[in-house]
C-alpha cells in the first residue's frame, strides 16, 4: 500500500469526523492526518483501521476485551476535551495500542512530555513497539497501576485515562498542576458513564465539558466492583443486574415466578428515544433516588442475553447486537411486584449496533411501565419518575455541572444540588 493511498484512508476519516462536527481543532486534525493508525494495528485491515470503529486488541481468559483501540470518534473527542498545547506535559493512563499516546505525541511535540502507562506489561510492551516504529521514541512507556499515577514524572498539564473509573483517585488531582485539565470515562452513578473534563481550580475540580461514552473498567486498586448478577430461574442467560451492596426484595425464584405470570401494561404518555434513556432518563432517576425522592426497594436491569435475547419472552426496552447480544429493560423490584420498561407493547425493541448505533439509537417510540406481581408500587413509583422526568424537560446528564471537592469537606447543598458521596472526593451535581 502506497503513501497516497494511505493518506487517502486517512483524510476520509479525517473528513467523516469533522462532517459530524467531532472534530474541530487544527492540531487534533493535523494529527489524525500525521500519525498513521495502521503502525499501530498491523494486523488488521487498511478498510478497518481506517473506519470509525473499536479494535479489540486482547480478550482475558472469559473472553472479555482487556483491551481495545478505541473508536476514532470518542479519541477524537476526548482530545478535544483535553485541549492539548504544544509544550504540555501529559499522562495517559491506560496504553492500550500506543495510538493515542501517539496522536497526544503529535500535538505537544518533543518540547513536551507524554507518558503512557498501562497496568499488562505485555500491553505496554506492545505500545512501545509501535511507539517507536510510528517515530515517537522519545514517549515514555511505564508498566504500573494506573490508580496510582506516575508521580515521577509530575505535575501533569493534563491526565487522560482511556479506561472508566467511578471514583476520582487522589494520585491524580495531586499530580495534575494547577488549571490543570482531567479527563476521564466516570462512571458517575450506576455505571453509566460520561467523559468528563475536569480543570482543576483550587482544591477542586470542575467539570467543564461531558459527552458520552463507553470504556472497559480500570484494573488494579482501584477498580470498581462489578454489578450484581442474579440470575432468574433455570435458564441463566435471563437475569437481573444490580449495584453492589444492595440486597433484593424479594427472592430471585419470586421475582422468576412473577415474571412468568399475567402483567399490566401501562402507558405513559411520554416519548422517549434509546439515547435519552441512557444518557438523560436514567441519570435523573438516579439522583432523585440519592436526594430521598420516592423510593423503589431496588433498581436495576433485567436482561434475556444471547439467543433468549431473539425469543423476545421477557420484557424488553432495547438490545445490543453482537457477540455480546442482549435485550434489557429498565426495572425497578418491591417486596410485591416489579415493574419494567418496555417499548409498546406488540413492538420489538430494537436491538442496536454498538459500533455504529444509527437510527434504532436516535427514533423516538412511547415508553411503557409493566407491571408483575400482586402489587402494584414499583410500577406505579417508575411511572411518577418518568412524568416528573418529562415535566421538568427531560434534564440530560449533559448538562450537569460536576464540582469535585474533597470528602473531609463539609458542605450544605443549594437548592438544585445533589450531593454523589465518593471514596476521597464528594460531588456536587447541579443541571446548568
Amino acid at each position: 500500500m502506497s503513501d497516497t493511498e494511505i493518506q487517502t484512508y486517512q483524510q476520509a476519516l479525517v473528513k467523516q469526523l469533522k462532517k459530524a462536527n467531532i472534530l474541530t481543532t487544527r492540531l487534533i486534525e493535523e494529527a489524525f492526518l500525521n500519525v498513521p493508525r495502521h503502525l499501530f494495528l498491523p494486523d488488521e485491515p487498511l478498510e478497518k483501521v481506517y473506519s470509525d470503529v473499536v479494535i479489540v486488541v486482547k480478550r482475558g481468559e472469559d473472553g472479555q476485551w482487556t483491551s481495545s483501540s478505541s473508536q476514532p470518534a470518542i479519541m477524537a473527542i476526548m482530545l478535544e476535551q483535553l485541549n492539548l498545547k504544544p509544550g504540555q506535559r501529559v499522562l495517559e493512563i491506560g496504553a492500550g495500542t500506543g495510538f493515542n499516546a501517539g496522536l497526544m505525541a503529535s500535538i505537544v511535540g518533543p518540547n513536551g512530555k507524554v507518558v503512557t502507562m498501562d497496568i499488562q506489561p505485555d500491553l505496554v510492551e506492545y505500545a512501545r513497539e509501535h511507539l517507536d516504529a510510528a517515530g515517537f521514541d522519545w514517549v515514555q512507556t511505564i508498566v504500573g497501576d494506573g490508580g496510582y499515577g506516575c508521580p515521577d514524572e509530575a505535575p501533569y498539564d493534563r491526565i487522560i485515562l482511556t479506561v472508566a473509573s467511578d471514583i476520582i483517585a487522589p494520585a491524580w488531582k495531586e499530580q495534575l498542576g494547577p488549571d490543570g485539565i482531567l479527563v476521564l470515562p466516570f462512571a458517575v452513578l450506576d455505571g453509566n458513564q460520561k467523559s468528563v473534563a475536569f480543570q482543576k481550580r483550587g482544591g477542586e475540580l470542575v467539570s467543564v465539558d461531558i459527552k458520552p461514552c463507553g470504556f472497559m473498567p480500570l484494573q488494579g486498586a482501584f477498580a470498581f466492583a462489578k454489578p450484581v448478577q442474579t440470575p432468574l430461574g433455570l435458564d441463566p442467560r435471563l437475569c437481573l443486574f444490580s449495584e453492589p451492596g444492595k440486597e433484593l426484595p424479594a427472592g430471585a425464584d419470586v421475582i422468576a415466578a412473577w415474571l412468568s405470570q399475567q402483567f399490566q401494561d401501562w402507558a405513559s404518555g411520554v416519548a422517549v428515544a434509546v439515547h435519552e434513556l441512557i444518557n438523560d432518563f436514567f441519570p435523573w432517576v438516579s439522583l432523585q433516588q440519592l436526594q430521598g425522592k420516592p423510593q423503589a426497594g431496588l433498581v436495576g436491569s433485567l436482561a434475556a442475553m444471547g439467543e433468549l435475547a431473539d425469543q423476545n419472552i421477557y420484557p424488553s426496552l432495547f438490545g445490543f447486537e453482537g457477540e455480546r447480544k442482549a435485550r434489557y429493560s429498565a426495572v425497578m423490584v418491591e417486596s410485591d411486584g416489579i415493574a419494567a420498561l418496555i417499548s409498546p407493547p406488540g413492538q420489538v425493541a430494537p436491538l442496536i449496533d454498538v459500533m455504529n448505533p444509527g437510527d434504532r439509537y436516535n427514533t423516538t417510540f412511547e415508553l411503557y411501565v409493566r407491571n408483575f406481581g400482586p402489587g402494584t408500587n414499583a410500577a406505579r413509583r417508575m411511572l411518577e419518575y418518568i412524568q416528573d422526568w418529562d415535566r421538568a424537560g427531560k434534564p440530560s446528564s449533559l448538562q450537569w455541572q460536576i464540582r469535585a471537592i474533597p470528602a473531609e469537606i463539609e458542605y450544605d447543598l443549594n437548592d438544585g444540588e445533589f450531593l454523589v458521596n465518593k471514596p476521597w472526593t464528594n460531588l456536587v451535581i447541579s443541571y446548568q
